[in-house]
């Protein structure tokens, strides 16, 4: 039998191991928590700057780059609508100019007048008739003529537009609140609702009676002023500076003047009433207008003075319609109708 293996004796229980102490903070304790900016290194926050700056001045880049581009394409838009209308930024100087608004504007949209004078114009007074002294302005543009009658304070009371170029069309806002395009339809519709197409009581057509001064055919489809249109009149038709207006009856006898009554011409040497009046409707479906004309509300309009027994009526109203569409030997050269043709 093998002997029992000894036992050890126990000895004293052995003190208790005392606890370890905490570890000092260590530098790895924050390792999974994000510092913000301002504990980085000064290294860091350099490059954190610089990123942001770089950010912004690409950002600020890309803007201007938009702005830029945005311009161009705005440029070249408008350059292409002038390219394709060419005209139009002159209708709108055109159509936003009038009678009653001072000479300034007109100076301003279209420069300093080509000619100026005085001008004696015949006017209404509480005691009569009386010549009252006013500036004459006409301004000589590439595709048209603008001729202003104003006071000498400056305020304009005629204004009045010529384009002797078929394919320039300026288009108006009359005081009757229609709308009139000089070279596009034809007279009897030009001014639709201002005049029937077979109304000729306000049509007026006279031979010129020197050689500067053109042949002029006028409608004036408000003769008497009245608060519907503010106290002013307009008219429009054809020059003989540069338009047509010949017109003959069915046996070619030639109609010089018609409306004879207001001009106060003898009728002996022309065709018949009617015979004349249907030349007149053939002329007034075939032709375009190519002068407009309106009037301040304190000038008394050429209208006035068509059959008025008063005065003069044929002389005053031919006198005021020449001033209404400049005559002839007022164009320079290109303005002649066979460089026009």
């Amino acid at each position: 039998m093998s002997p029992r293996p000894r036992s050890t004796p126990a000895g004293p229980p052995s003190p208790e191991t005392p606890a370890a102490p905490p570890n000092p903070p260590s530098e790895n304790a924050d390792a999974g928590r994000e510092e913000p900016w301002w504990e980085r290194p000064l290294v860091a926050r350099r490059g954190w700057r610089w990123l942001s700056v770089r950010t912004a001045y690409r950002g600020g880049a890309i803007l201007i780059t938009l702005v830029v581009a945005a311009f161009a394409v705005g440029n070249w838009t408008k350059g292409a609508f002038d390219q394709v209308f060419p005209n139009e930024k002159v209708y709108t100087q055109l159509r936003e100019l009038s009678a009653g608004i001072a000479v300034s504007n007109f100076e301003a949209a279209l420069g300093p007048a080509s000619i100026e004078r005085m001008q004696s114009v015949t006017q209404y007074s509480g005691s009569g008739f009386v010549r009252e002294q006013y500036v004459l302005r006409i301004y000589l543009e590439d595709q048209f003529v603008v001729t202003t009658l104003a006071t000498e304070a400056g305020s304009t009371v005629l204004y009045t537009v010529l384009a002797c170029n078929p394919q320039f069309e300026p288009a108006f806002v009359t005081p009757a609140r229609s709308t009139l395009r000089l070279q596009r339809e034809p007279l009897e519709i030009a001014d639709v609702g201002a005049l029937p197409p077979e109304d000729l009581s306000n049509v007026y057509l006279f031979a010129a009676g020197t050689v500067s001064s053109p042949d002029l055919y006028v409608e004036i489809p408000i003769t008497v002023p009245s608060n519907q249109t503010g106290g002013r009149t307009y008219g429009f038709g054809v020059n003989g500076a540069c338009g047509d207006v010949s017109m003959t009856t069915s046996n070619d006898t030639p109609v010089y003047q018609f409306n004879t009554s207001a001009l106060g011409a003898s009728s002996s040497d022309q065709p018949s009433g009617e015979d004349a009046a249907a030349a007149v409707r053939r002329y007034r479906a075939a032709t375009a207008p190519d002068f407009y004309f309106e009037t301040a509300s304190d000038f008394t309009p050429p209208s006035s003075f068509a059959g008025n027994p008063d005065v003069d009526s044929a002389g005053v109203f031919i006198e005021m319609l020449s001033i209404v569409s400049p005559v002839s030997a007022e164009f320079p050269p290109r303005y002649a109708v066979d460089e026009l043709d």
